[in-house]
């Protein structure tokens, strides 16, 4: 790398320094990059040829988000004035006057300038709009207004709106200001909406916008999905064409387009052209049959999807239905009759995945499969829902003719079906890779739905056929193995959950030897995973357990490398262990603002000892809430960078769900 020429080397070096337009632009009241992972600064620190190179590309784009940055910023410039032409996009999350007057003059290159309008009572407006008119920008754009405001707010727009006269260069401002009619180099200007309104449209503050004859596009954006077309259509007929030609409308952030268009068309009349078709014409024709069926099988499995939503709740119709009602029947019935290729590749498409829960329904599934026999080898993923009219008798037959599954799920298993279940071993245990088995919660050994007529316990070779079988999740209780003599099963099982289970079956796992184990999970239910521990710990190197590990279970372990508790954990179970390996610990405690949720966090900081843990790198905080400050503002209000702190003297990072940790730059030192 240090023998490439320096603009090879710069074309290398320039993506991750970029920034993206949408980003530097965005006027939203959460900053995108208040959620930063990583300093593009760190590409500068490789070796002193990436540092002369970058530095440009470095300094093209820069973005304060607060006081340090600020100072930090003059300072670099004040050593470095040179540094200040190669800015040509600044972006201010703040006022930040007592440094903005220091460096703004240094930047005479500046092009795109975004600034905040968050404003704090011990700001100098002053010395930011000194700065300002030391600047001459061609596009400038204004955040939304903060929800909270004080008296300095209006001041600061006022001093803005003085600053945009002596901008000779601006042509695109993103900003509310009545200023802008005065100005004659305008060419684009973008105006919010908080609701549509025509009368106010035409009378406030766009229509004065609109007298400013250099202003040749005024964008409105309107934060909703949809305007009403019709009201539209009726109360904008009396605007000139014109100024209709002007106005272009942005609905929730898209793409801006011209008012007109939204309004609805006068019919035409279109003379029809007729389009002849070659009869003799076969899509993907150079391929063979097999490799058609499987591409048109593809695209067919997403054209059928139905339109449903995230939190989708099925009715008792989509429960009775062998697809859960995902598929579009419309689609379908279309698809099935345009040739017998499409034909073909529509049911494969329709019995790749299979739901399994009203038994008045596994007739017709039988049926299916019986009139089309050669359909069962392309069922990949099975889900079923034990209730008291399936039984092993209507079930069976269709594991049998599925020779191709990959994923298969029970929920509310009874025992009684679990011979089915062991012939879908045998039928796809060649391509079974996911098995989750979950019982029923409310099955007890004397409530006569666990299985009277269970012919357990089951043989130690149960398993055997799943020789591809990756991920296991365990949740029956009441199914029971003969353990005297047991096949070695699992050869390739990489990831284990076990929440209930007969001690028969924990005896079984523990018997196998699991060459391929790295990742085990016990639930809150599970007690007695010494076995495991004995026989599978040496192999283990990412381990949850609700109720946390003893001492000796941690020692069984040497290879640990990732722990996961529940809330149920105390600090003390954990700073009181040991382990030479591990390097993350994930935390599920909760993150209130009470202080009995922080008291756990701090105590294990205080307590946590870097010789218990030489190796722990990283802790993750697993609960999937915002706990680092977004803002300058929020720091000192924030308990979570004090905790970090406390952490990071002992060498640990503390990072969110999403693995970000806070970033001490944003602190004045």
């Amino acid at each position: 790398m240090t023998r490439l020429a320096d603009e090879l080397l710069d074309w290398i070096l320039s993506p991750p320094l970029h920034v993206p337009d949408a980003l530097f632009a965005d006027p939203g009241p959460v900053s995108p990059f208040s959620r930063a992972t990583y300093s593009a600064s760190d590409v500068l620190l490789v070796c002193k040829s990436w540092m002369r190179v970058a530095t440009p590309a470095l300094y093209a784009t820069v973005v304060i988000r607060s006081t340090a940055q600020a100072q930090a910023l003059a300072l670099a410039l004040s050593r470095n004035p040179r540094f200040g032409r190669y800015v040509k996009k600044l972006r201010l999350e703040g006022v930040y006057g007592q440094y903005s007057k220091d460096f703004m003059p240094l930047m005479t290159e500046v092009t795109d300038l975004c600034l905040g309008l968050s404003v704090r009572g011990s700001d100098s407006i002053t010395r930011l709009v000194s700065g300002l008119k030391t600047l001459n920008p061609r596009r400038v754009i204004l955040t939304l207004p903060p929800v909270q405001t004080n008296a300095k707010y209006p001041l600061l727009l006022l001093k803005i709106s003085g600053c945009i006269l002596c901008w000779s260069r601006l042509a695109s401002p993103f900003i509310d200001l009545q200023a802008l009619s005065k100005s004659a180099a305008l060419k684009t200007v973008h105006y919010p909406l908080l609701h549509w309104e025509t009368n106010a449209l035409l009378a406030g503050n766009p229509n004065k916008l609109l007298e400013n004859p250099s202003i040749t596009i005024l964008v409105l954006h309107l934060l909703v999905t949809q305007i009403p077309a019709s009201q539209v259509s009726q109360e904008m007929q009396s605007v000139p064409a014109s100024t209709m030609a002007r106005l272009h409308i942005s609905l929730d952030n898209r793409r801006p387009c011209k008012l007109g268009s939204l309004l609805p068309k006068k019919s035409q009349t279109v003379a029809r052209t007729a389009i002849t078709s070659n009869p003799f014409y076969h899509p993907l024709a150079g391929v063979s049959r097999d490799v058609r069926l499987e591409i048109w099988s593809r695209i067919f499995s997403f054209a059928m999807e139905s339109d449903c939503d995230v939190y989708y709740e099925p009715s008792q119709a989509a429960r009775a239905c062998i697809t859960g009602e995902r598929i579009n029947k419309r689609t379908v019935r279309s698809l099935l009759r345009v040739s017998r290729e499409f034909n073909i590749a529509t049911l494969r498409a329709v019995s790749r995945r299979i739901h399994i829960e009203n038994c008045f329904r596994l007739q017709d599934l039988g049926a299916f499969f019986s009139r089309n026999q050669a359909l069962g080898a392309w069922v990949r993923a099975v889900s079923v829902v034990s209730s008291p009219g399936l039984l092993c008798g209507i079930v069976e037959p269709i594991f049998a003719v599925t020779t191709g599954v990959c994923k298969f799920t029970a929920d509310a298993l009874r025992p009684a079906l679990f011979p089915a279940v062991r012939r879908l071993f045998v039928s796809s245990g060649l391509t079974l890779r996911k098995l989750v088995l979950v019982g029923g919660r409310r099955l007890t050994r004397h409530s006569g739905l666990s299985g009277s007529s269970d012919p357990g316990p089951y043989p130690g070779d149960t398993f055997k056929d799943l020789v591809a079988l990756e991920v296991l999740d365990w949740d029956v209780e009441y199914i029971a193995f003969d353990t005297s003599v047991v096949e070695d099963s699992f050869l390739n099982l990489r990831s284990l959950t076990l929440r209930r289970s007969d001690p028969t079956f924990v005896d079984l796992i523990a018997q196998c030897s699991l060459p391929k184990i790295s990742h085990m999970m016990l639930g809150q239910h599970f007690v007695g995973a010494a076995a495991l521990f004995t026989r599978h710990g040496p192999k283990i190197q990412r381990l949850v357990a609700h109720l946390g590990v003893l001492q000796g279970e941690l020692d069984a372990c040497p290879a640990l490398q990732s722990l996961e508790l529940s809330a149920e954990v105390k600090p003390s179970a954990i700073y009181s262990r040991s382990h030479e390996h591990l390097q993350m610990l994930k935390l599920r405690w909760p993150t209130g603002s009470g202080s009995a949720c922080l008291t756990r966090y701090r105590n294990l900081g205080k307590n946590l000892l870097p010789d218990n843990f030489p190796g722990l790198k990283t802790i993750v905080v697993m609960e999937m809430k915002e706990i680092w400050p977004l803002s300058e503002r929020e720091i000192a209000r924030s308990p979570w960078p004090k905790i970090a702190a406390l952490f990071s003297e002992r060498g640990v990072s503390l990072v969110d769900y999403t693995h970000r940790a806070w970033r001490p730059r944003l602190q004045v030192q």
